[in-house]
């Protein structure tokens, strides 16, 4: 079935759609960037929420370092602080901090060797020495082995040449995870080497997991979470997991396939939600300290009571702007990297995720199609600011609900994708409207020349608000013009010789209306019918309708002497114009319509027309017409008549070029009229006749002295007697 002009916007719409649709499934980096933006910006529309209380973050921020000297603290220190931690029970310590290196990094037997030639007593003594240099680290070592409930961090290198261990010898059995499936999942990051604690470190905690976080690389955001990293043939998981499973008591597990990457992650009964690649979207809850930050020197120096972290997961991490552990998040542009750690424990332990599973996707799909359509179908019945309004209404709409569905749910739907979808299918089908209205106005300019100058159709096609096509009264001016006798002249020709006369000289008559901004009204046969002052209203349409009426003539004697020479019958015309009050627009049914004048100063102007063989007139135009626009032209008066269907009189007047009647004959002419007004039959009737002699054949002349014989022979005292015509 085909589609209405105003309907094609919907298949297109679902093409857009389409389109849309498919960069979504493939992904567009530019265009993932700034929906990801978009959905950074759904948190801050969010607002803040509160963080759990479950989790405590002991922070070495600038006022520690300011009192306690700068970082990496002593490991005496260290173990004073780990003891200051233990000592409010917490259900488990994680440290956001790698201790790799030893405090003293001497070469004892080098040192020694170089100095074989010593005495006993003297190498027993710096044997001793050597000995204390590594008591600090032992310090720590022993706070750990106290606490009972340390969990380490580590770091994960993913470059070439970067230090660590290349391989997972130096990491607890504790770091793995179950893993199902065929290999390696391929989409998960791969480690190449790690940075681990010390051995004697390492030996006292309850385990290390990594502390790496990967922000985007295309803006360096922090949005999602590693939950898996592998090093070699392990799968480890981050420093968060490790705290969230001693806290609750759950080992962790993953599922993963070689093809799809990561299908699960799992602490007990609790689901994390992850992408392929085994990371968690986060779902802040707020700025840097949202969650509660407990200063070390305070911690230390007894100004804030240890049992404040009884029964808390408590991370261990340095805040200090001056060491630069500093993130990017859609709330903070400066956010302390442990915090990411308090976040994702704080997702897990409450459940509180935000969910983009790859339904989402299919889910998200289907609005682009859905919104998409609806735009397309909102255009294809609303036009202009009202079908803007409604399409902008459903974007709102859509805005608003996924914001909720954000907020309320978890969900975190596209912004951009859905948007784009409509917002493209809003450009694409106002273009499509945009040029099928400039066809349409090309096809009606087309049109309009028809009836118009080419200038004044271009005019009232770029501004149809100016044409009232319901009807509109207005003061205009009328043209009517007819070949005298065509009928007879036309039987000695053959038809298409008749037609070809016929185009030549309406062509030119049409020529004539159109140079003076007139506007064609229809063709009858060899009858032309004219409206000046219409579409568009024109003060000078009196003015206009008589140079036209005068072109026509000279238009007329050219086309005569070019039509001898073919053999073609001499043409001769009767053109009527009146002026006054009409009303133009589009007349007719709804099955055909024509734009038009109607009215009864149309009527009168067709029947001045029908007059002017009667007066052997070329040109009769109303008293009004004259008075209106005939300032410039030659013209005579010729009667005073009453036309059929017309109870008013009205005085009639004959137009002609100028000095193509000549003066004493117009003087004699107007003189014999002014006796005709006063009943003065004789008088009349000798200066007619004396004007006849200057002007022999002048019909109006010889009418008039006809009529005043019959006049005085009728002994008639009426005084400027009107003439009654009582046919058309």
């Amino acid at each position: 079935m085909k589609l209405g002009g105003r309907w094609r916007s919907v298949p297109i719409a679902l093409l857009v759609s389409a389109v849309v649709a498919t960069l979504r499934f493939s992904g567009c980096s530019f265009v993932d960037l700034i929906d990801a933006r978009a959905i950074d910006f759904r948190f801050v529309q969010r607002g803040v929420q509160p963080a759990t209380d479950q989790v405590a973050i002991v922070a070495v921020d600038d006022r520690s370092i300011e009192e306690l000297g700068r970082w990496p603290w002593p490991r005496p220190l260290q173990a004073r602080l780990v003891d200051a931690i233990a000592a409010g029970e917490p259900s488990v310590i994680g440290f956001d901090i790698v201790q790799s290196e030893p405090t003293a990094d001497l070469d004892r037997e080098a040192i020694l060797g170089s100095v074989a030639d010593l005495g006993e007593a003297s190498r027993l003594a710096l044997e001793r020495a050597l000995e204390k240099q590594v008591a600090p680290d032992r310090a720590l070592v022993e706070a750990l082995r106290r606490s009972g409930r340390s969990i380490l961090g580590y770091y994960l290198s993913f470059e070439e040449q970067a230090e660590g261990q290349p391989t997972e010898a130096a990491l607890d059995t504790y770091a793995l995870v179950r893993h199902q499936g065929t290999g390696h999942a391929r989409q998960i990051p791969v480690a190449l080497r790690a940075v681990p604690n010390l051995d004697s470190f390492r030996d006292q905690a309850l385990g290390q997991s990594y502390f790496n976080v990967i922000p985007d690389s295309e803006d360096g955001m922090l949005r999602r979470f590693p939950m898996v990293i592998r090093l070699g043939d392990q799968f480890t998981v981050p420093l968060a997991l490790s705290l969230a499973r001693a806290h609750l008591g759950n080992p962790p597990s993953i599922l993963a396939s070689e093809d799809y990457g990561v299908s699960e992650v799992r602490l007990g009964d609790i689901v994390i939600p992850t992408a392929e690649d085994g990371k968690m979207m986060l779902n802040y809850r707020g700025p840097g300290r949202t969650f509660e930050h407990i200063s070390a020197v305070d911690l230390l120096h007894g100004r804030v009571p240890a049992s404040v972290l009884r029964d808390r997961m408590v991370l261990v991490g340095v805040t200090a702007k001056g060491v630069e552990d500093i993130r990017v998040t859609p709330f903070d542009g400066v956010f302390p990297g442990v915090e990411l750690h308090a976040t994702a424990i704080d997702n897990i332990i409450r459940g509180d995720f935000v969910w983009q599973p790859v339904w989402l996707r299919v889910l998200e799909v289907a609005m682009i199609l859905v919104g998409g359509v609806a735009v397309g179908i909102v255009l294809a019945i609303l036009r202009g600011w009202g079908g803007t309004a409604v399409a902008f209404a459903l974007m709102l709409l859509y805005l608003v609900v996924s914001q909720w569905i954000f907020v309320e749910r978890g969900y975190a739907l596209s912004v951009l994708y859905p948007l784009l979808g409509m917002g493209t299918v809003f450009g694409v089908v106002n273009i499509q409207n945009y040029l099928n209205e400039e066809r349409e106005r090309r096809r009606t300019r087309r049109m309009l020349e028809l009836y118009l100058s080419p200038s004044m159709a271009e005019f009232v096609s770029e501004r149809p608000d100016r044409l009232n096509l319901g009807g509109d009264k207005r003061r205009m001016t009328v043209l009517f013009s007819d070949v005298r006798e065509f009928t007879r002249m036309s039987e000695g020709m053959g038809p298409e010789e008749l037609v070809e006369l016929l185009n030549l000289y309406l062509g030119e008559m049409t020529d004539a209306v159109f140079a003076t901004s007139g506007m064609l009204d229809k063709y009858v046969g060899d009858a032309v019918m004219a409206v000046w002052g219409a579409p568009l209203p024109n003060q000078d349409h009196a003015s206009l309708a008589l140079r036209a009426a005068s072109d026509m003539l000279m238009r007329l004697d050219r086309f005569n002497r070019e039509a001898s020479q073919r053999g073609w019958p001499v043409l001769r015309i009767g053109v009527g114009i009146n002026t006054g009050e009409m009303v133009f627009g589009n007349m007719g049914s709804k099955h055909h319509m024509a734009l038009t004048v109607m009215g009864d100063e149309v009527n009168l102007a067709s029947r001045l027309e029908g007059l002017a063989p009667i007066y052997g007139a070329a040109i009769i135009v109303s008293e009004t017409t004259l008075r209106e626009g005939g300032a410039a032209v030659s013209a005579r008066e010729l009667d005073r008549v009453r036309v059929k269907g017309r109870e008013q009189p009205t005085r009639i007047f004959e137009v002609f070029l100028a000095d193509t009647i000549d003066a004493d004959y117009l003087e004699l002419y107007a003189g014999g009229l002014a006796a005709y007004k006063q009943a003065q039959w004789r008088t009349a009737g000798e200066l007619f006749s004396q004007a006849l002699g200057k002007r022999p054949g002048d019909a109006a002349a010889s009418l008039f002295v006809d009529r005043c014989r019959d006049l005085e022979a009728s002994g008639s005292q009426e005084i400027d007697r009107v003439t009654e015509f009582t046919v058309k």
